[in-house]
């Protein structure tokens, strides 16, 4: 009414009562479980809020001298996120001024790596393996239909098996294998390459002057060979001089 216009209104804080913590601010990791220490001393209970869901505090509530753990879930967005945790007095401290600490946690920062960086496979084919490690979920893909992968997706670590068909042409041939971030497309490539078909060369070892037995030694030859008809002198008995005809 008119006559309490003037009345001014106190808060009493009971003597020797104190609030106090040296902790303003904390940065927590973006990995689930990132902790941090709040100290806190005072004379009075207190309760501890945090303003975000993310972020929980432990205890809740107290009396007296206390370090207070704020631990926080994943953060999977690529930007920083901040809370704050309030520390109120209760009972007859209420007076006191609540204390505000700022936690801010970092961006979630996504990565992808594979081991090898490269395969190499012979002519014949084969399998063999990839390392991924990720904080993802990835795609894997070939470019060519002879190369393929297994699985073709996963989340975080995993292994890929790449098998490659045998190769029938005389020409290497290469294939590149992609693991793509599902959430924003960043990629990263293990190059294939694979030896062609060509025929492995063929040693021929030709008799010395030594040799006598010139029918034995042509008809042990394999391949595509043609023998030629001329003749030669150096041989024992005039063995006949060998004309190659082909590969």
């Amino acid at each position: 009414d008119e006559g309490l216009k003037n009345v001014e209104e106190y808060v009493i804080i009971p003597d020797g009562a104190f609030l106090e913590s040296t902790t303003t601010a904390i940065t927590l990791k973006a990995d689930a479980g990132s902790a941090g220490t709040i100290d806190l001393s005072t004379s009075e209970a207190w309760t501890a809020t945090s303003s975000e869901t993310w972020l929980t505090v432990s205890p809740a509530s107290g009396t007296g001298i206390s370090d207070i753990i704020v631990t926080a879930e994943a953060n999977t967005v690529t930007s920083t996120r901040t809370a704050t945790v309030t520390l109120t007095p209760t009972g007859s401290a209420t007076g006191l001024t609540p204390i505000d600490v700022t936690v801010t946690q970092d961006a979630f920062v996504p990565s992808i790596a594979v081991d090898p960086a490269s395969l190499t496979f012979a002519k014949e084919g084969g399998s063999e393996t990839i390392a991924v490690t990720a904080n993802v979920s990835w795609t894997a893909t070939s470019d060519a239909t002879w190369a393929t992968v297994s699985p073709a997706s996963g989340t975080n670590d995993g292994t890929i098996t790449v098998s490659v068909e045998a190769n029938t042409a005389a020409e290497a041939r290469s294939a590149v294998i992609t693991i793509t971030d599902d959430d924003d497309a960043t990629t990263t490539t293990v190059n294939v390459t694979q030896a062609g078909a060509e025929e492995d060369p063929v040693t021929l070892l030709f008799p010395g002057s030594d040799f006598n037995n010139w029918s034995a030694f042509t008809s042990s030859l394999i391949g595509n060979v043609i023998l030629g008809t001329e003749s030669a002198n150096g041989g024992i008995g005039g063995s006949g001089a060998l004309l190659l005809n082909g590969q």
